[in-house]
């Protein structure tokens, strides 16, 4: 079995991930489990064809401009807040094959046999690609519910006033 081993840069990613992540909870911007983190890593790292065997496959159509791309991306349903201890088990790297027909989870994704990437995956993955055609060098997405502005979203005031909320 082969395994993924990141290298340097892509675990400089990832400490940053988790270092950011727990600013983003403590300042509560992550209710409860709301939110996700994606990172484009592509050509950051080639992957064998011995790591793709020995990896979890899932069938997942996509676009077919991301066809092997390499992505660090949350898991569904894990919370903001445990990517800091827990990086490994609620978040994985995944490549998308060459067909754009689905993903393999190389690295992470440890916390059970039914982990998946968030169920905005292919948001984010529209995103990345976006991105990348408009010359954006932006490689992080970060979508998240702050408490807030959820809140806020919900006052009378500022319902009918748009210029009034945004302001605040």
């Amino acid at each position: 079995m082969t395994t993924f081993e990141p290298n340097q840069q892509i675990i400089d990613h990832l400490n940053k991930v988790a270092e950011i992540s727990n600013y983003i909870w403590q300042k509560g911007w992550a209710e409860r489990n709301g939110g996700n983190i994606s990172v484009n890593l592509t050509g950051l790292q080639s992957v064998t064809e011995g790591v793709l065997a020995s990896s979890r496959y899932h069938e997942k159509n996509c676009p077919e401009a991301a066809a092997g791309m390499l992505l660090f991306v949350t898991g569904t349903g894990e919370r903001i807040r445990e990517l800091e201890s827990q990086l490994k088990q609620v978040a994985c790297i995944i490549q998308i094959d060459n067909r754009a027909k689905g993903y393999h989870i190389i690295w992470g994704g440890e916390k059970g046999p039914n982990f998946r990437p968030t169920s905005e995956f292919l948001t984010h993955l529209q995103l990345h690609l976006t991105n990348e055609r408009s010359g954006c060098q932006n490689k992080c997405l970060v979508h998240a519910h702050p408490t807030e502005l959820l809140a806020a979203s919900y006052h009378p005031e500022f319902e009918q006033n748009s210029e009034r909320f945004n302001r605040v």
